[in-house]
């Protein structure tokens, strides 16, 4: 078999450990089969190994091929030195030559040409086709407080590129995640540096960083994470620089603040920074004089912080909706908590596809650890990657975790670069011993997740598995999948879709009978279904049919409760404001109403109803120029909206205008048959106006 290679100018890894050595070939040996399982056990819980499936056989038998070589570099000890020799001239072209930013600047290139030309087809991943559609809405677009920065960063990018439409929106995401890429990878070569002084582990720690699946995020990936990534990489390389050099904790800040406009995911490193700030370089000196004080000062703030969380989880539902229960999950789907054994499998499955070698680094911290983990360097990327875990384990992932692995994608980052800094230099000469092997073995594990969803029919049959695998958290995924099949005009697959939603989630079915019922004032039927349904206090379909059932009971305080809380667990639906706006309508507070129509209005400013409602209360309000203001932009909507007529007629009456209320009438009674309360309102005007009206 050959011993482990002792390499040069590196400390002597003794014959005892050779043994060592081997179990880590063979931890590599038993990944690879790892991920040739899902083709035995198609039902298993194996979404972050899965992709050959999806695959048609010829990337089988290249996957084969790299497992061969694998194997041949694992026992061959000629093909391994080979290899390695590869790696080792790379490396020092990439970080010890005269050349090597040019060799650097040469890789980005290359990578950037990739992403350019290789953008991702599909769009089912995160929430990438409600972003499109957001995004390139040219009746409104909402943006989220969290990520206010990127959006705005998306949407003047398409401003640039023309005007607002889903293939401009398209455009920009997939600028944005090609540029995102070639930052980042460029960090990838900064981090790798400042973290070891020998060339060959510098460049195993930036390929560790490099192909991971994390990198299907710079492949035109449409969701606001890709530029999560240049901020993440440059404070930690310049937090690592500061604890080396002493210098680079405004660069530091700088990312942090940057990433925080971008993202407020970007909070999870605040801890991370305060240590840096606080028990690092000068501000240690500070520490040390006001060790109390700045005690007071950290314990006051996490107390308040933590009074703030507990208080907005107790008050706001949508808030509490973004944490997964302890032990028994939501009624969506009780059988998943924070602690509970699929959340446990997804995260194994998220770890493995975003840090395909963290199993086989493990287990080298394990036998290899630096005996002083006390050093600065350690306590901050610990601070790092103990945020980046909480989050992944707190947080609910709603669209399943498969499909929201973008939303948890820095989550192995820190802690994979915490532990190749943790590893003594004994293990980091076996490492740099397995280079080549390292190296064909993160291509084979990363690249089956990359193609997947680079290919329409795979990416479409790996989205389609999440569905068997949590069908309850699901419905969004099959919605899109309908809505992607009507666009391409598949309307045999989109009708079989459409079956599937009537067959597997019945309560939304039935919430949308109750509320056709309700809409008719068809009471009894409502009162028949309403029990049917499974209470689901995070659902904001629920909440809303509620809403409208006590709106139509004449209960409004109820139904501004429910509505209310439609709208913290959705802000961004403007039905819901519309629905809250009736309500206060209900109970004659005009102002409140021509609020919440304001709100609506900003989320879809073309809505016929909507127009029609906030005319109707300014008209209430005696406001004619308003109510004539929207009139006029609902017939610009539509033109056949009809009843607007009487409301045009009505605040030209408040104007004095006559001709104009005797023109607006005439339309209103000639073509408005069919409107509700029409006979009243016609009777109304002919009796403000008289004979003057010339009726047909």
């Amino acid at each position: 078999m050959g011993n482990c290679p002792k390499l040069d100018e590196r400390p002597a890894v003794k014959e005892k450990d050779n043994h060592i050595f081997w179990i880590l070939n063979y931890s590599l040996v038993f990944l690879y089969l790892l991920h040739l399982v899902p083709f035995a056990l198609h039902n298993a819980r194996l979404w972050g190994l899965n992709h050959l499936v999806f695959l048609p056989p010829g990337f089988t038998i290249v996957y084969s091929i790299l497992g061969i070589l694998t194997l041949g570099l694992i026992f061959i000890p000629a093909v391994r030195e080979k290899g390695n020799a590869i790696f080792n001239f790379t490396a020092s072209l990439l970080f010890e030559s005269r050349h090597k930013y040019l060799a650097r600047v040469l890789v980005i290139v290359i990578a950037g040409v990739t992403f350019s030309i290789f953008p991702m087809p599909t769009h089912f991943l995160g929430d990438g086709y409600q972003y499109l559609e957001n995004i390139g809405s040219s009746s409104g677009t909402f943006v989220k407080w969290s990520e206010m920065g990127v959006a705005l960063i998306v949407l003047g990018l398409q401003s640039l590129i023309g005007p607002k439409s889903p293939e401009n929106a398209l455009l920009a995401f997939r600028i944005v995640a090609v540029l995102s890429g070639i930052i980042t990878i460029w960090f990838y070569f900064l981090i790798a540096e400042i973290m070891s002084g020998d060339r060959t582990y510098r460049l195993i720690v930036f390929i560790i960083s490099l192909l991971s699946g994390s990198l299907l995020l710079f492949f035109g990936y449409v969701e606001f994470y890709p530029l999560l990534w240049p901020a993440v990489t440059g404070f930690i390389y310049y937090g690592l620089k500061y604890i080396k050099k002493g210098a680079g904790l405004p660069g530091c800040l700088t990312f942090l603040l940057g990433g925080l406009v971008i993202h407020l995911i970007m909070a999870v490193f605040i801890p991370s920074f305060a240590y840096l700030a606080i028990f690092t370089g000068k501000g240690a000196i500070i520490y040390r004089r006001l060790r109390k004080l700045v005690w007071v000062v950290i314990l006051t703030a996490v107390a308040v912080c933590l009074a703030a969380v507990i208080y907005k989880f107790k008050t706001d539902l949508g808030f509490e909706n973004i944490f997964l229960p302890l032990f028994q999950g939501k009624s969506i789907n009780p059988s998943y908590a924070l602690i509970s054994l699929p959340h446990l499998i997804d995260i194994v499955n998220l770890l493995l596809l975003l840090s395909p070698l963290l199993p086989v680094m493990i287990l080298v911290l394990i036998f290899y650890r630096e005996r002083n983990l006390s050093r600065s360097e350690f306590i901050y990327l610990g601070w790092a990657a103990a945020g980046t875990i909480l989050f992944l384990f707190v947080i609910d992932p709603s669209l399943t975790m498969p499909r929201d692995w973008d939303l948890f994608s820095l989550s192995a980052f820190p802690i994979t670069l915490l532990i190749l800094l943790a590893i003594k230099p004994v293990g980091r000469t076996l490492i740099s011993g397995l280079s080549s092997t390292i190296l064909v073995a993160l291509i084979a594990f990363t690249m089956p997740f990359i193609v997947t969803n680079l290919r329409t029919d795979s990416s479409i049959a790996y989205v389609s598995s999440f569905v068997n695998e949590d069908r309850a958290k699901s419905m969004g995924t099959v919605f899109n999948l309908k809505v992607y099949y009507d666009r391409i005009g598949d309307t045999a697959r989109a009708d079989s879709i459409n079956h599937e939603l009537n067959l597997h989630y019945r309560d939304l079915v039935l919430i949308n009978q109750a509320l056709k019922a309700v809409y008719d004032n068809d009471m009894k039927t409502a009162n028949n279904l309403i029990p049917l349904i499974t209470p689901n206090e995070f659902s904001k379909d629920y909440h809303l049919l509620l809403g409208m059932y006590y709106l139509n009971i004449r209960k409004t305080d109820f139904a501004l409760i429910e509505i209310r809380k439609a709208i913290q667990l959705q802000p961004y639906y403007y039905k819901s404001y519309l629905d809250l706006a009736i309500a206060y309508m209900a109970q004659r507070n005009r102002a409140k109403s021509i609020e919440s129509l304001k709100e609506a209005l900003k989320l879809k400013n073309n809505d016929s109803e909507v127009l029609f409602v906030l005319a109707s209360a300014y008209l209430g309000e005696g406001q004619a120029d308003s109510c004539e203001f929207y009139s006029r932009n609902l017939l610009r909507v539509d033109s056949n909206y009809f009843p607007v007529y009487y409301l045009l007629a009505r605040a030209a009456i408040i104007k004095g205008s006559k001709s104009d209320a005797e023109r607006w009438s005439e339309i209103f009674i000639e073509k408005g048959t069919g409107s509700p309360g029409y006979d009243m309102q016609k009777n109304e005007l002919l009796k403000m106006l008289g004979d003057s009206i010339k009726v047909k």
